[in-house]
C-alpha cells in the first residue's frame, strides 16, 4: 500500500487548470480565443462556459489525486470512474452544442 506518486502529481496540476478555468482566469491565454475578433468575443458568454469546462477538468483532477492516495479506488474504482466522467463530457458537451445559454443574445436596439 502506498500513494502513487504520478497519478496524485497529474491530478493536483490538473486541478489547478480545471480550477483557473473555472475562475476565468485561463481561457485568455488559449489561441482560439486570442483569435477572435471582439465582436466574436463579445457573443460568448464565457463565465457560465469557462465555470462548465473547469468543472469537467476538475473533476478528472479530483479523480487521479483520489487514485494516487487511495490504492484501492487506483486498482478498482478507477476505470468506472473515468467512464464515468467520459460520459459526462459527450454529455456536456452535447449540451454546450444545443444550448444557447452560453451565447449571448443580440442587442436589439430596443427593436422588437
Amino acid at each position: 500500500m502506498g500513494i502513487n506518486l504520478t497519478s496524485l502529481c497529474f491530478g493536483v496540476v490538473i486541478l489547478v487548470f480545471g480550477l483557473l478555468f473555472f475562475f476565468g482566469k485561463l481561457h485568455k491565454y488559449f489561441h482560439f480565443w486570442k483569435k477572435m475578433s471582439p465582436e466574436q468575443r463579445s457573443k460568448v458568454n464565457i463565465k457560465p462556459l469557462c465555470r462548465n469546462i473547469g468543472t469537467a477538468i476538475s473533476i478528472v483532477g479530483v479523480i487521479l489525486i483520489v487514485a494516487g492516495l487511495w490504492e484501492f479506488f487506483l486498482s478498482e474504482i478507477f476505470l468506472w470512474a473515468m467512464l464515468a466522467w467520459a460520459v459526462y463530457v459527450v454529455i456536456d458537451f452535447c449540451y454546450i452544442m444545443k444550448n444557447n445559454s452560453f451565447q449571448k443574445e443580440a442587442k436589439t436596439n430596443g427593436k422588437q
